[in-house]
């Protein structure tokens, strides 16, 4: 759970720089049913995402996941 609507929570980049804040990042509204990934989970991961971009009223950009694959 995210304390505000701007922070926290899972952030995605769309770059092979997997060091935090380093390059453009997304944040994740939420993750589809059945996904894996929890909180245990070790990141980064390499992933292949189907998504739809979300308004966000705190000129960052939001998205929902609609489909999500971890790769090898």
């Amino acid at each position: 759970m995210r304390k505000c609507a701007c922070c926290g929570g899972l952030m995605l980049t769309f770059s092979n720089d997997s060091k935090p804040y380093s390059s453009d990042f997304v944040l994740i509204e939420g993750l589809p049913n059945g996904t894996s990934i929890n909180e245990s989970t070790t990141f980064p991961l390499n992933v292949c995402v189907k998504y739809e971009k979300q308004e966000s009223s705190c000129g960052m950009v939001k998205i929902k996941v609609t489909d999500l694959v971890v790769k090898n």
